[in-house]
């Protein structure tokens, strides 16, 4: 509960404050970037976790939560606000300002179709996910682990999942960043949003089917890639259409379309999962399958934007 407490205040917060100092242009090759110092260090974590948690369970979590509250008070310290412009205090009436807030983010998703289609790619996505994220696991549990340093545990064996398939998801952050920036830069980026989307489904699809160990893990790795890729693309597009003073507002607005779609999606498809397996994670895929569409009818709405005559 104090966690997602907490994540409500800071969901898009913090892209909206690096966006605000730094710039919209610049936002998207940060973000990028950040993304990949985040799976280094999940890389990083995940071992050095796995050998705290040798020594005792509750151990790597505790300094966890203390690198939380270090993290937070240097940031309190360090971190720049050279364009926030705070209200001064005797004109400040804050619940008015909070509703202005929020209908400012309500009115960006209303009057700008990039907004307003990634606030229901987000739902769709949220309804999709959350069954699919509970029940891998379970799936991955029929079948039978080969043995490796003599056992077939299969903490083992998620765990050597977990790492290979971060250390690929940075790989194909890196290798796109090296040698196609300016797509994951772009500033109307739908067909590689398009693509990625499509790369998921199939990946939920051939996960579903999968009645071989490997194929599963590989289907299940490419929806890893696919994922961690789209992530800084997603909200460095968002951001460049969102007014700084409602950004962190339509921020959280995408997040909690997200949310709302897994407590509205996760219930009924775990029911179906507990007769049918295979039939939740296919009702997954096939949630997901109008994203692709919904990125690619943005590049005609752009294109049909840009070709029409002035009035």
């Amino acid at each position: 509960m104090l966690w997602g407490v907490g994540y409500t205040f800071t969901s898009g917060a913090d892209q909206a404050w690096i966006t605000d100092e730094i710039g919209a242009e610049r936002a998207a090759g940060v973000f990028v970037r950040a993304q990949q110092f985040y799976l280094g260090g999940t890389i990083a974590g995940t071992v050095a976790a796995g050998t705290l948690g040798l020594v005792s369970l509750p151990l790597p979590m505790v300094i966890a939560g203390a690198g939380m509250i270090l993290l937070g008070l240097v940031l309190s310290a360090v971190m720049p606000e050279d364009n926030f412009h705070p209200t001064p205090k005797e004109d400040r009436e804050t619940f008015r300002q909070l509703a202005d807030t929020f209908r400012s983010g309500v009115d960006a998703a209303r009057r700008r179709p990039v907004v307003r289609t990634l606030v229901v790619i987000s739902l769709i996505a949220g309804l999709a996910s959350e069954a699919f994220d509970r029940l891998w696991s379970v799936k991955l549990l029929t079948f039978h682990f080969p043995a490796v340093l003599g056992t077939s545990d299969p903490a083992l064996w998620f765990t050597a999942l977990a790492l290979a398939g971060t250390l690929l998801s940075l790989t194909a952050s890196l290798l796109l960043n090296r040698f196609s920036p300016e797509r994951l830069q772009a500033s109307h980026p739908t067909g590689i949003l398009a693509t990625l989307a499509a790369l998921d489904v199939l990946g939920m699809f051939l996960f579903a089917l999968a009645g071989h160990l490997w194929l599963a893990i590989a289907a299940l790795w490419l929806r890893q890639i696919a994922d961690t890729v789209t992530s800084p693309i997603h909200s460095a597009w968002l951001n460049r259409h969102v007014d700084s003073g409602s950004r962190a507002t339509a921020l959280s607005m995408v997040s909690q379309a997200n949310a709302i779609g897994q407590v509205a999606g996760g219930p009924p498809l775990g029911a179906l999962g507990r007769t049918s397996l295979r039939g939740a994670l296919l009702a997954s895929g096939l949630i997901w399958l109008p994203i692709p569409a919904l990125y690619l009818r943005l590049k005609e709405v752009r294109s049909t934007t840009e070709v029409s005559p002035r009035p």
